[in-house]
């Protein structure tokens, strides 16, 4: 299962990475600090993505070891 939640988190931690650098860079208030918020809140991304992708792996495992 660890493997497959590290396939996962690459993908999920990318997608959250992308979304709170949109964030960052749409949001008036926060785009003047942009170049020191994106490194912080991309590492956060990943750490959250983490138990999410472990979330995923074990329902994908669920899913498919019974058929």
């Amino acid at each position: 299962m660890l493997k497959m939640a590290l396939i996962v988190w690459i993908m999920a931690g990318t997608v959250l990475a992308g979304l709170t650098l949109l964030v960052v860079l749409l949001v008036p208030s926060l785009s003047d600090q942009a170049m020191t918020l994106m490194a912080p809140l991309v590492a956060a991304a990943f750490v959250v993505a983490f138990p999410v992708a472990l979330l995923v792996a074990k329902r994908m495992q669920n899913t498919f070891a019974h058929r």
